[in-house]
């Protein structure tokens, strides 16, 4: 994963709410398994870390479920279905083992993508900056700024 796109993450992340930072985890399993498709070409390290990175997101959906509910029953047998495509694909070398759970999670992320529009709850982060951000055109070149709101420093969740 890029820096900058580790730097949105945990923008994001500052400021979500339960059902955002459950889309914010499918996104970085995406993020990890469509890197580790790319990556099987330039090194196996690298193929493996990626898998292991998003096996640790999943592990992290695994954990995220309530079962007070009867769709954690079926969401758990979906994720433990990915854990096992994605350590059949670092078993055998395949990146070819990791086309149904990337399917998986890309359909699981846009049905909670939808879910997350209705919720309206709070953060679950409390205390964060706002981060207004933006992009001033000189006349040759382009400078970015961002305005952290808010004095305190510090986190309470």
């Amino acid at each position: 994963m890029k820096r900058d796109d580790i730097k949105d993450f945990t923008i994001r992340i500052s400021g979500a709410n339960k059902t955002e930072l459950i889309v914010i985890h499918y996104e970085i399993a995406l993020n990890y398994l469509k890197s580790a498709q790319n990556e099987m070409e330039s090194g196996i390290q690298n193929y493996k870390q990626s898998l292991i990175k998003a096996q640790k997101c999943v592990d992290e959906l695994i954990g995220s479920l309530n079962f007070d509910y009867e769709m954690s029953f079926q969401l758990i047998s979906l994720y433990l279905y990915v854990n096992k495509c994605i350590l059949k694909a670092r078993i055998r070398k395949d990146s070819k083992e990791l086309y149904p759970a990337i399917g998986i999670i890309e359909k699981l992320h846009a049905a909670f993508r939808q879910i997350r529009e209705q919720d309206s709850s709070e953060p679950v982060m409390k205390n964060t900056h706002s981060v207004y951000a933006g992009l001033t055109y000189g006349k040759e070149s382009l400078t970015e700024t961002c305005d952290y709101q808010g004095s305190s420093r510090g986190f309470c969740i």
